[in-house]
């Protein structure tokens, strides 16, 4: 699967504290484009805390980034009726493929041959349920979606490293998944 060092990787980001360690340990193997495509994040301001955050850790370790169009309402549209459902069921699955659908798109367009989202650094989240929907996507694209087990990455380890890279930025940290039925 991996054909060595310096290929193209697109990461969905959705928070710089997930990014931090993941993005240091990715960078060694990869020439590493952070994306941030988060229609779901509520309020707006909350979204550019969240962006503002992101371009300091591409900054610091000297990594691409690119934002995507934050279309809130298109991801309103796209999970009503699922508003009352409990964190990390159909809606968040909804939300998952959405924004991995959208970062397999641009590593295509990019000429990457992987992806990947932070969402699987991310303790409370479901690893494999976002693998499952990344590897799903990423033959949709024809673009390899790599997990954590693929990169053979801890995910403590990568948590712990994360806590130590931001310790010397100062990042924004959220309290909440980002949507609204989250808050």
């Amino acid at each position: 699967m991996l054909s060595g060092l310096n290929d193209k990787l697109v990461l969905h980001v959705c928070c710089a504290v997930c990014c931090c360690g993941l993005v240091k340990t990715l960078r060694e193997r990869f020439s590493v484009t952070l994306f941030f495509y988060n229609p779901n994040i509520h309020p707006k301001e909350e979204y550019q805390k969240r962006k503002e955050a992101v371009l300091l850790i591409s900054k610091a370790l000297d990594v691409d980034f690119y934002e995507a169009e934050y279309c809130p309402n298109k991801w309103l549209a796209m999970v009503m009726g699922y508003e009352a459902e409990p964190e990390g069921a159909k809606r968040c699955l909804l939300c998952f493929k959405e924004r991995l659908n959208k970062t397999a798109e641009y590593a295509k367009k990019a000429g990457a041959g992987y992806f990947s989202t932070t969402l699987l650094a991310s303790h409370q989240k479901n690893e494999q349920v976002i693998s499952n929907i990344g590897q799903e996507v990423g033959q949709q694209w024809e673009v390899d979606f790599l997990n954590l087990e693929d990169l053979k990455i801890n995910k403590k380890e990568i948590l712990a490293q994360a806590r130590q890279v931001s310790l010397g930025v100062v990042l924004y940290r959220q309290t909440y998944c980002g949507c609204i039925f989250s808050l």
